[in-house]
């Protein structure tokens, strides 16, 4: 469904040529599959995620859907951030509605559309509530059901739950996974948990610096629904997070092998 083709980017600085957060990397993504992006901060996870998205496109390769090469955003590939970004004057149902209204639906149509995306994440009963009226939780909520709205095929995920208590983000990574597979979507996710990753996951991709953009490819093979504490579950997590301590950091500011730092690692 997904294809990345000898991918590499870079970004300008004043015009001049900064060193390529993404090189040479080829994939492929296939319908209905959920794939976790790990990697340390700066190996180029999100940058990844924006060029399937179609807000740019890549300085070298080509980024394909259904063969196709992205010419820019579709409501096909709908992206829920990191922050829910939600208009603060606008209440839960007319922010889920918002995207419908830009493609012109109105009417029974867009009430029933934005009624069923509100169940589906749970907020009915919130729909006309405004955004500071809600948890951390329930905003990403609707975030996502603002997507769910548009019916997209591909699901783009940059760590939306990376702010979150533990009990809140655990109680949301089942809810994407029933809407996964109640939806037969396909899911591009980036985190930086490793547990996360394993949790959700068919397939995980771990990028590393320019030169080894793709550091390593594994297929989960953990029976659903996954027990954190099982000993195969924990076998996994030492293998990925083995490999991730061996990386070198891609962004060197944040490296350091002081006390109490993580190697740049999030």
């Amino acid at each position: 469904m997904i294809s990345f083709d000898n991918i590499s980017h870079w970004y300008a600085d004043k015009g001049r040529q900064q060193p390529p957060v993404l090189s040479n990397l080829s994939f492929e993504v296939a319908s209905g599959e959920f794939l976790c992006l790990l990697g340390p901060s700066g190996c180029g996870k999100t940058t990844l995620l924006n060029l399937l998205a179609g807000f740019f496109p890549p300085s070298q390769g080509h980024v394909l859907v259904h063969g196709q090469e992205i010419q820019g955003p579709e409501p096909e590939r709908g992206v829920v951030f990191q922050e829910a970004a939600l208009f603060p004057w606008l209440t839960v149902a007319e922010n889920v509605a918002f995207g419908l209204r830009v493609q012109g639906r109105k009417g029974a149509g867009l009430t029933e559309a934005v009624s069923a995306a509100l169940h589906q994440v749970g907020l009915e009963a919130h729909a006309r509530k405004y955004p500071s009226m809600l948890s951390g939780g329930m905003r990403q909520r609707a975030a996502i059901a603002r997507v769910l709205a548009l019916e997209p095929k591909i699901l783009l995920m940059d760590e939306p739950f990376s702010a979150l208590d533990v009990n809140s983000r655990e109680h949301l990574e089942d809810e994407v996974l029933r809407i996964w597979q109640e939806r037969c979507c396909t899911v591009v996710y980036v985190t930086h948990d490793v547990e996360e990753a394993l949790y959700l996951a068919d397939r995980v991709l771990i990028l590393g610096c320019p030169e080894d953009s793709l550091s390593l490819e594994r297929r989960i093979a953990l029976a659903r629904p996954r027990d954190r504490s099982s000993g195969p579950f924990l076998d996994w997590k030492r293998e990925l997070r083995q490999h991730l301590m061996h990386l070198p950091c891609c962004l060197k500011p944040v490296c350091s092998n002081e006390p109490g730092t993580r190697g740049g690692l999030e």
